[in-house]
Formats: C-alpha cells, structure tokens, sequence
C-alpha cells in the first residue's frame, strides 16, 4: 500500500479500500494509489472499482455509486498492451485534442476528473479530433473502445 493514512487493506488482503480520512475531498475530488505485484502464474487478472460519485451536500440524495472492471492478460513478460489509442497529442491541447487509433469505428469517450461522460462519438477513421472549445482548464480522460483511460490536460 503507498498510503496507509487514506487507504486499507480489506478481503484478507485482496482488496484496496480508503480509509476514514481517505473520503476527505481534496479541491473537490479524491484519489488513491496501492502497491501491486502481478501473480507468478501466467492467465487473466481483473480490477474491479466501486466509486461513491458524491455531490457533497454531506446525504445521500443526489450521490451515485458506479462499478466497472477491467481485465489483463498476465504474461511471462508483463501486462499484455491492450491500448487501441496509439497517439494522443497535443497533450497539454488548447483547441483541439487529436488520437491516432489502431482501428477505425471506436467509441471514443471523454471524463471529467469526477468521472462524468462529457462526450461519447464513433471515430470513424484511425484518425479523430476533440473540440476543446468547451472545455474548461483542467485534467480529463480519453478511452476508446475498451482500452484503458488516458490522461490529458486542456489548458486554456
């Protein structure tokens, strides 16, 4: 574990949650980190998360709780590549923000750093664009098809 103060070790030691102290907001969000070692044995790993997307109004009413998994082939030489954007540039973008895709007809997603969808569109070539005109400064997520998310900064 990187940080015992906002997280734990639960489910005799196969799962990561936060702590007390770790569901304080920091500038309105919240993020966490752990330690992991892949198994020795080659087959499938799976992360399972469960967020708590908050409104803060210190209830219940309003919040919403989402689930998702992703899964990794473990291999003798690492984590299988499974990424199907193979370029994302500018990264920081003002205006636009472009991806290179390894094939054509993904559904390319956007998420603030709350994980809100802000847009979802099918690209329908290997190369596509993101308007940013309505973005505000700050850090968002790109996925395609089921690749992992990636981190980009729009900076006005």
């Amino acid at each position: 574990m990187t940080d015992s103060e906002s997280t734990q070790l639960i489910n005799f030691d196969n799962a990561v949650t936060h702590t007390l102290e770790g569901t304080t907001p920091q500038e309105n969000s919240r993020t966490w980190s752990a330690n992991w070692v892949a198994p020795e044995v080659d087959g499938d790993v799976t992360f399972y998360t469960a967020v708590n997307v908050a409104n803060g109004n210190g209830g219940t009413t309003g919040d919403e709780i989402k689930t998702n998994s992703v899964s990794y082939q473990i291999n003798d030489v690492g984590i299988e590549d499974v990424s199907l954007v193979e370029g994302i540039y500018p990264n920081p973008a003002a205006n636009f923000l472009n991806l290179d895709l390894a094939k054509s007809d993904l559904v390319v997603s956007v998420y603030n750093l709350n994980g809100k969808l802000l847009e979802s569109f099918v690209a329908e070539g290997q190369s596509t664009s993101i308007n940013l005109s309505g973005y505000k400064t700050g850090v968002y997520f790109v996925k395609a098809g089921n690749s992992p998310m990636q981190k980009f900064l729009v900076r006005k």
